[in-house]
């Protein structure tokens, strides 16, 4: 639908690159560890969470960073469902039973999950901030080239001026392509939210 497979058969596929999903976390049931098997092991590089004070709520499979917990594979989390939608979107492995073709936007692609939203869905400044700045100082580390941020702020200042335009700025410049929502608005004028509303990013 989006002429993605046209990109696949040119073998752009995402390989290479890791995208940063910074959302409300990445969760895998039991069916799709089976029907991934290794390629989760591969692709999935883990979970940096920030909620909470970044306080590692289970000893399973995790360890207790500074400011956040981080988490494999066997133990992400992600109450609410919206950050597994997101890395679905981009990262789907499966095929189309009818034309073969691959579900995901950049199936060879590598995910680094960043959880900033809690099980409703919400998040402060800070923990998104401190998630942005986490992919960036760890950009070179796991080979960041996309960060996804599929959320969205009230627009209360200049676009200069909002904490978090300035966060992903610090991003662009760093060399990452950042990637936004433009909220669930109608898309009016000036409906467009933080941080979709900095043109240094690319807004959808």
């Amino acid at each position: 639908d989006v002429g993605a497979d046209q990109l696949h058969d040119d073998g752009i596929t995402g390989s290479g690159v890791t995208i940063a999903v910074v959302d409300s976390g990445v969760y895998f049931d039991k069916y799709v560890k089976e029907m991934l098997g290794d390629h989760l092991e591969d692709q999935f590089i883990g979970q940096a969470d920030f909620v909470g004070d970044g306080v590692c709520q289970s000893d399973k499979e995790t360890s207790q960073h500074a400011n956040y917990c981080w988490s494999n594979h066997k133990s992400s989390v992600d109450a609410y469902g919206h950050g597994s939608h997101v890395a679905g979107i981009i990262w789907n492995q499966f095929r189309d039973a009818a034309t073969d073709v691959q579900m995901g936007i950049a199936p060879n692609a590598d995910i680094l999950s960043v959880r900033v939203l809690d099980e409703e869905g919400r998040g402060s400044y800070s923990d998104v901030i401190e998630g942005i700045q986490y992919v960036v100082e760890n950009k070179d580390q796991f080979d960041v080239r996309v960060m996804n941020l599929s959320l969205s702020g009230e627009v209360l200042t200049p676009y200069f001026a909002d904490p978090l335009n300035r966060a992903v700025e610090r991003a662009w410049e760093a060399g990452i392509v950042v990637v936004v929502a433009a909220g669930n608005t109608d898309g009016s004028a000036e409906s467009i939210t933080s941080p979709g509303n900095d043109p240094y990013v690319i807004t959808v």
